[in-house]
């Protein structure tokens, strides 16, 4: 419950009131490996955690604290093994993504 409404407030606090941002972040599990692709118009900032562990990560500033940097148009290729709290039990992973304008949002994805 409280990770939803903590979900919902990201997001609006990502994206204000308007979300009529071009394109988006399309994440897409491919075992053993996480793709993520910027289809936005700006470079983003993303952060990749394993669902069970997602309430504990600090996103107080995401603009200095994600890394790295998406560029616009890019993919990134991330292996299992370096998403932050993965462990052989993990069924998911949170990836929450801004460009430090005025877009931003979230995704979980199954992992298999």
């Amino acid at each position: 419950m409280w990770r939803y409404l903590f979900i919902s407030l990201l997001c609006i606090a990502f994206t204000g009131c308007d979300s009529a941002y071009q394109g988006s972040v399309v994440v897409t599990a491919k075992a053993p490996q996480l793709e993520i692709f910027n289809d936005t118009k700006n470079p983003v900032h993303y952060i990749a955690v394993e669902t069970e562990l997602s309430h504990l990560i600090d996103i107080a500033n995401p603009c200095e604290r994600f890394q790295p940097n998406l560029p616009a148009g890019s993919t990134i290729t991330i292996p299992y093994s370096e998403i932050i709290g993965m462990n052989k039990d993990a069924k998911s992973v949170w990836v929450i993504w801004t460009d430090c304008k005025d877009s931003g949002d979230s995704q979980t994805v199954s992992l298999y």
